[in-house]
C-alpha cells in the first residue's frame, strides 16, 4: 500500500514539473506546444493538446492508462478498473491557455477543425 502511495505522489509530482516546464503564461505554453509539434482537438478531454502532450510524456508509465484534461484539472486514469485516478489541479496559466485553445483562439495548435466551430467563435479568436 505504501509503495502505491509513493507511485501516486511521484506521478503527480512529475506531471506538475512537466506543466511548469511548459511556461508560466498562456502564450508561453502555446509557444512551447507549437515548438514541440503538438496539436490537439479543442473541447475534447482525451484529445486536447495538453492531454496529447502529457500522454506522450507520462502515458508510457505502466501506472497510467489514459490522460484526461478538464478546464481546471487533469486525471491520470489507472490501468486497473477500480483504481482511483490521480488528479492534478492545473495552474492558473494552464487554465487560461485551455480556455483560449477551447475557444479556437489558437488555430495553429488545432489538429482538425470541425466543419463549423462552436457558435460565437471563429478561427483566430475573432468573435
Amino acid at each position: 500500500m505504501l509503495r502505491v502511495m509513493h507511485r501516486r505522489r511521484d506521478l503527480r509530482a512529475q506531471v506538475k514539473r512537466v506543466l511548469a516546464q511548459m511556461g508560466g503564461e498562456p502564450m508561453e505554453i502555446a509557444s512551447f506546444l507549437h515548438s514541440s509539434g503538438v496539436r490537439g482537438v479543442p473541447n475534447d478531454p482525451h484529445e486536447c493538446i495538453v492531454a496529447r502532450y502529457l500522454s506522450a510524456i507520462v502515458g508510457t508509465h505502466p501506472a497510467v492508462a489514459q490522460v484526461i484534461v478538464s478546464k481546471t484539472d487533469l486525471a491520470l486514469r489507472r490501468p486497473r478498473r477500480l483504481a482511483m485516478p490521480i488528479r492534478v489541479v492545473l495552474p492558473p496559466a494552464m487554465r487560461s491557455f485551455i480556455e483560449m485553445f477551447d475557444a479556437y483562439e489558437l488555430p495553429h495548435l488545432v489538429a482538425r477543425v470541425p466543419v463549423q466551430p462552436p457558435s460565437g467563435h471563429h478561427a483566430g479568436g475573432v468573435a
